[in-house]
């Protein structure tokens, strides 16, 4: 067996399903020293289509059990082994958690050295994950999993690989430099903000991008005319309202109807011009980018700095989420206001988790911030981008800091996790990280699991916790 971890291949032509990719992923599984491969990409960046390839790719006679992990499976006692299990004679109700291991050994024994396709390994049970991963570890079985990350219970199969048994492919996508490069080929120029646009609506994927650019080039000219011919009969309150959301990109519907009447807002929903979201931190934007626009266009910089003023005291009141907190951080920072630390995570948590990493960078190097939460997310950022290198700087910062003892369980394992996700397979051994997972594992560790005093100022997907903020605020990166 190796000694050092297996490579991560960077799999941008897998996205597409290359078959040199999926060939090669097929030869991983002839090595004797490794026991299968780990497919890590995000929906739609084509895991099911290698998982295919490499089904097809398989000699006829060599024995396939394939598995496609789901929300409802993921709840049945057996997981994704019901059926097989089914057909041995085997009751759900009858057989014991430690007896499926020996169960599934003893039929894929029958075989001679079977491949185990997982579509989808990251919705399928804990228990069905740990019986594979012993499995292959035992080399009783070749095995192709793919999943969105290596989180619970996906980590199951992702210890195989820092332990040199398994090989990782990270498809990637496309990047910013060559969706500029379709845009030219389409007869357009892109700016940077267009094409991180089209970079998070299409996470890479070629065809979706050809879409969306060619898309946009047809209905521009349609779209010119009509934005003007929305806006000419609103009224001077309601004008000043789209404005305001306009520079936003979104205000919390409570906040606005403290600035105008809601009949104001209602007239401009019935009209198509603005959409409200529905529920407790319901949000209001312009419906038509182009009309957003020209708005934006339409605003002189002192207007922008009177707009600002004006909301800003009916925002400090209002609860803050998503695409609202982001563009109120944004327009804020825009005119050099200094933001709260809490509210700058908040909105490149939001940003970062719709693939708008290029925003998020601006706004978390905007806050000229030593917060070591808000250098943890400027890393994941610059993951996301794609400069690694510029990420395991900040990361390797973070861990040298003195006091990263003192970080709150929530960053510390965010920590480790984006080490993990950086560090070079092959040097894997070297994770400094390591004792964090050792004093999250321990029961007696006295860090808290005290929630009190913990403050949310978001959706639960994008909570900020205060209390770590505040406990890790004193230290200095530079």
């Amino acid at each position: 067996m190796k000694s050092d971890a297996a490579p991560v291949r960077s799999a941008r032509a897998a996205a597409r399903g290359s078959r040199a990719e999926i060939a090669e992923i097929t030869g991983f599984l002839a090595d004797p020293h490794i026991c299968g491969v780990l497919v890590i990409g995000a929906s739609g960046m084509g895991k099911t289509t290698i998982i295919n390839g490499v089904a097809a790719n398989l000699d006829p006679d060599v024995p396939v059990f394939r598995f496609r992990g789901s929300n409802l499976i993921a709840t049945r006692k057996l997981g994704i082994f019901e059926v097989l299990l089914s057909c041995e004679g085997e009751q759900a109700d009858e057989i014991a958690s430690g007896a499926a291991l020996s169960i599934m050994s003893r039929i894929f024994e029958r075989e001679h050295s079977p491949v185990v396709l997982i579509d989808n390994a990251d919705r399928v049970d804990e228990h069905s994950l740990s019986i594979i991963a012993q499995l292959a570890a035992a080399g009783r079985i070749r095995l192709v999993a793919a999943a969105e990350t290596i989180r619970p219970p996906v980590d199951l199969l992702a210890a195989l690989w820092t332990a040199g048994k398994m090989v990782r492919t990270d498809l990637e996508g496309l990047d910013e430099t060559a969706i500029a490069a379709i845009a030219r080929e389409t007869g357009g120029e892109l700016d940077d903000r267009t094409i991180a646009d089209y970079r998070r609506k299409s996470q890479g994927n070629p065809r979706m991008l050809r879409k969306l650019i060619v898309g946009a080039a047809s209905s521009a000219s349609s779209r010119r005319g009509a934005d003007h011919r929305a806006l000419w009969n609103v009224l001077p309150e309601q004008k000043r309202i789209l404005e305001m959301i306009a520079m936003a990109g979104a205000l919390p519907y409570e906040a606005l109807r403290n600035l105008c009447e809601p009949e104001l807002l209602d007239n401009l929903a019935e009209r198509g011009i603005i959409s409200i979201t529905r529920g407790r931190h319901a949000e209001v934007v312009v419906v038509e980018p182009a009309v957003a626009q020209s708005l934006r266009d339409g605003v002189q910089p002192s207007h922008s700095l009177q707009l600002l003023r004006d909301i800003t005291p009916v925002l400090e009141t209002t609860p803050l989420v998503g695409a609202a907190l982001f563009g109120q951080v944004r327009w804020t920072q825009n005119w050099g206001v200094p933001v709260d630390e809490v509210k700058v995570l908040g909105a490149a948590m939001w940003a970062n988790e719709r693939g708008d990493y290029t925003a998020a960078i601006e706004l978390l190097r905007d806050s000229n911030s030593e917060d070591p939460e808000i250098y943890l997310e400027l890393a994941r950022a610059e993951r996301g981008r794609g400069d690694a290198v510029e990420a395991e700087h900040i990361v390797d910062r973070l861990i040298s800091s003195p006091q990263v003892g003192e970080g709150s369980d929530r960053y510390l394992s965010r920590l480790a996790c984006l080490e993990l996700r950086l560090t070079d397979p092959r040097e894997s051994r070297t994770l400094r990280t390591e004792w964090i997972r050792e004093r999250l594992r321990s029961p007696v560790w006295p860090a808290a699991r005290n929630v009190r005093g913990v403050r949310t100022e978001s959706h639960p997907r994008h909570r900020v916790h205060a209390d770590g903020l505040r406990r890790c605020r004193h230290w200095s990166l530079r």
